[in-house]
């Protein structure tokens, strides 16, 4: 595979992998954390979906804030790299279609568990 720049604008489009350099993870952890601003955000816009939910049987949320789109990533990349979750990821090794079902479950356990959160269906 060839390794090519990308710049700082252009979209990612189908590329799979990337390489980042000169980035320490645990720094991107400890600073890129929701602000409480996007989380109160974030709850009062689940708080109202609830009571549309309720009242029309179908979640309203269409969109989130770019502050509140980052708690998200910043959450999923939280759980993703939780050491009980990559453990277990790193058990389902393989490519029959038993294991590829079993990942996508672990995978959609996680997205199950945090989406209700931001006001989407897990």
């Amino acid at each position: 595979e060839t390794m090519v720049g990308i710049a700082k604008a252009e979209p990612l489009g189908r590329r799979r992998r990337l390489f980042i350099t000169g980035v320490e993870l645990k720094d991107l952890k400890q600073s890129a954390g929701p602000t409480a601003k996007a989380e109160a955000e974030v709850q009062a816009k689940v708080n109202s979906a609830s009571a549309d939910t309720r009242s029309s049987g179908k979640p309203s949320i269409t969109s989130l804030s770019v502050e509140q789109a980052k708690a998200l990533q910043y959450d999923l990349v939280q759980r993703f790299t939780d050491e009980g979750f990559k453990k277990k990821l790193a058990e389902l090794q393989g490519t029959s279609n038993k294991v590829r079902g079993q990942r996508q479950t672990l995978i959609l356990g996680v997205q199950s568990e945090l989406l209700p959160k931001y006001g989407f269906e897990g």
